[in-house]
């Protein structure tokens, strides 16, 4: 290797090393010593990453890698190498830890391919507590325990920005090019969106490479470039013939309709990736306990990683474009103009970048000159991953959404496991399903069946359980068409269940009669009513049915079956229910009014047409009234002038950018039922017409009951 760099890097390797301290000097030159500190560093690594491997049913897109690996395979190239080597382990089993391991394994290499790069554009010092802080960051554990192909990703993008520093470090030999070649190849086998990393080495060559005269010119060629591309992706049947190849190159089935365009939850984005790369996606950002010392410390260690690297030419021309270029191009460019069926841009596809990431890390670590400071440094870094790490294994929160828990849904099953129970599933939980409930399904000869062909089957069986796995508002609808016919038209009703949104579960027994869900006891004003079974969207995910309502205690039994929203200019401003009720004096209306804005108290914001037998009655609901806000309707006491009770509450806490927006998705607060009470002038009632008018906001009815 050569002594120094080459004549194209105005900069010597000698200035990366400037500043360390005689102890470090001493450090490097005892291979041996630091072989052994990265053996143990990956061997933690290794440990780290198998507790609680299987701990975490598999959920979402493992799903989608075991088909690809199995059924499907050679479909979706995107993952095609990693399903590859899923298809391989596969032959040992197909167990969750089988399935997880490779993933594992790669997600360990990552570790050393991390200290590699750090060494190389730093020191060895740097790149052990790089591979360090690597191997317990929760971020990159998260990914290795899943069976997917980020932990690949992660340790392509790594190999290659290594091959590349040692390229522009100590010279283009043929053995150097053809690694930089090699490893650039597994990049984009790993994940086509490895072009945004290879972006990022294409302008630190061009500007490493550069004579200081040219360096200017060669900015300016590049920002040429990409405005002339700018140019071209404005034209819609450019965006389309691109996202036309996409789908045939991932198997996908969906039309390009129109670009999501930038909104400001795209450069939120950027922000929110390197607030995942610090604490992973299991805390919560409202933890401001948590949140505000983690981020200090980072972004202090991150500004002295940058400080102490201002004379090193290599270490800066490298990271700093990656880590500022791949986020733009990802959020504010690819993202924009991906069509509104996709979901939008993750934090994950980014992952290679966490090794740089960690890297400018550990130079802020170990640029103090004193031994006490740098241990005091590592200690703060390693308390913040640790922190993060116990927040992972809590896994009480998570940015992508809760984990489905197959494992409860296995065991609900099994307390209702006989030949005359009779299992529904929609389709994301077939797979699953088959999975966790496979066994017992066999055991005692039960049937399944889609949830879309419940109402024939369903006559000929003692119990139902509807398992359904959709965040999706056509499918929520659906399945509680058939929830309603299923309690209504068949007579069952709820005897068990829980949810965990995206994942609902629910057991129904069939009966002559209908019987209310266990509850508390009632006290002398209140009684409790089960809440009906729903299947809602995401923002309703931090509510855990089956719950029960305080309704006053002269309520007599809920007369609906479900849920369902009313708003403004959505095709849902209107809907008409059965409402079989007799010899009442009164209705309870059990509502929640969502995203009401600035609709002022005593607007009324929906009307309620009540008939049977040739009577009509009309009742106005008013906000503020009866009627409100959830976030007044949580209060412990409601406010002056309304005249309903809060009949339930919760906890809802954000939902951040990533997912699918609602209205007051980023706000946290106490969310509440309000439960009003409606004089009837008759009688009885035959069907209930509710009709939307308020100009904003949505109204979801809960319930109705008779008094």
């Amino acid at each position: 290797m050569p002594s120094s760099a080459p004549a194209s890097l105005p900069v010597p390797l000698s200035a990366a090393r400037e500043r360390a301290s005689p102890s470090h000097r001493r450090a490097t030159r005892r291979p041996t010593t630091v072989l052994a500190l990265l053996a143990g560093i990956v061997a933690l690594a290794a440990a780290l990453r198998l507790i609680g491997l299987s701990s975490v049913a598999l959920w979402g897109d493992e799903y989608s890698s075991i088909d690809e690996a199995t059924t499907h395979l050679g479909t979706n190239l995107t993952s095609l190498l990693y399903s590859l080597v899923l298809r391989a382990s596969m032959t040992f089993g197909h167990g969750v830890n089988i399935l997880r391991l490779p993933a594992v394994l790669f997600g360990v290499a990552a570790v050393a391919a991390i200290y590699g790069l750090g060494a190389a554009l730093i020191d060895r010092r740097t790149g052990l507590v790089a591979a360090l802080l690597a191997a317990t960051s929760s971020y990159a554990i998260g990914y290795a325990q899943q069976v997917r192909f980020y932990s690949l990703f992660m340790l392509a993008g790594a190999l290659a920005l290594h091959a590349l520093a040692l390229v522009l470090r100590d010279g283009p030999s043929p053995r150097r090019l053809a690694w930089l070649i090699a490893t650039n190849a597994l990049l984009l086998a790993a994940q086509p969106l490895g072009v945004l990393v290879l972006g990022g080495e294409a302008v630190s060559a061009l500007i490493l490479t550069a004579p200081p005269r040219r360096a200017v010119r060669r900015m300016v060629g590049l920002c040429g470039v990409a405005a002339a591309l700018a140019f071209v992706l404005v034209d819609h049947r450019v965006r389309a013939w691109g996202f036309h190849l996409l789908t045939r190159y991932t198997a996908a089935n969906v039309a390009y309709s129109a670009p999501r365009g930038l909104h400001s939850a795209n450069a939120v984005k950027i922000g929110w990736t390197f607030f995942v790369f610090t604490f992973g996606e299991r805390v919560y950002p409202l933890w401001l306990w948590v949140t505000i010392p983690g981020a200090v410390v980072a972004v202090a260690l991150v500004a002295r990683g940058l400080w102490s690297l201002r004379g090193n030419r290599l270490a800066l021309g490298m990271l700093l474009p990656l880590l500022l270029l791949a986020p733009v191009l990802l959020y504010l460019v690819f993202d924009a103009i991906a069509s509104t069926e996709l979901q939008g841009a993750s934090p994950r596809y980014l992952i290679p970048l966490l090794g740089p990431f960690l890297v400018l890390l550990a130079a802020g670590v170990t640029s103090w000159r004193s031994s006490p400071a740098i241990l005091a440094s590592l200690l703060l870094a390693l308390a913040l991953n640790g922190t993060a790490l116990g927040y992972y294994w809590a896994n009480a929160w998570n940015y992508n959404g809760y984990s489905p828990d197959w494992t409860r849904v296995a065991a609900l099953v099994g307390r209702y496991a006989a030949a005359d129970t009779l299992i529904l599933v929609d389709g994301r939980s077939s797979s699953p399903a088959t999975y966790y409930i496979g066994d017992i399904e066999r055991a005692h000869r039960m049937r399944r069946a889609d949830i879309a062909t419940a109402p024939p089957v369903a006559t000929r069986v003692n119990h139902i359980v509807v398992i359904a796995d959709t965040d999706r508002a056509g499918n929520q609808a659906a399945i509680n068409a058939t929830l309603d016919a299923l309690q209504d038209r068949y007579r069952y009703h709820v005897v068990d269940g829980f949810v965990r949104y995206p994942l609902f579960a629910y057991v129904l027994r069939r009966t002559s009669t209908r019987a209310a869900t266990a509850a508390a006891a009632p006290s002398p004003r209140w009684r409790p009513l089960a809440i009906p079974v729903d299947v809602y969207g995401l923002g309703l995910e931090d509510l855990a049915l089956p719950a029960t309502l305080q309704a006053p205690a002269s309520a007599a039994g809920l007369v609906t079956r479900g849920s369902f929203p009313l708003s403004h200019g959505s095709g849902e401003n209107t809907r008409t229910i059965a409402l079989p009720v007799s010899g009442a004096r009164s209705l309870l209306v059990a509502t929640t009014m969502e995203g009401d804005g600035a609709i002022a108290r005593g607007t009324i914001v929906a009307t309620i047409t009540l008939s049977g037998h040739g009577h009509t009655q009309t009742v106005a609901l008013r906000q503020g009234q009866q009627v409100d806000d959830w976030r007044r309707a949580g209060r412990a006491e409601p406010p002056a002038g309304a005249r309903y009770v809060t009949g339930y509450r919760w906890q809802k806490l954000a939902s951040l950018v990533g997912q699918r927006s609602y209205p007051e998705a980023y706000d946290q607060f106490t969310a509440g039922i309000a439960v009003a009470t409606i004089p009837l002038s008759g009688q009885t009632v035959a069907r209930a017409t509710f009709r939307y008018t308020a100009a904003s906001g949505a109204l979801r009815v809960w319930a109705m009951a008779r008094r």
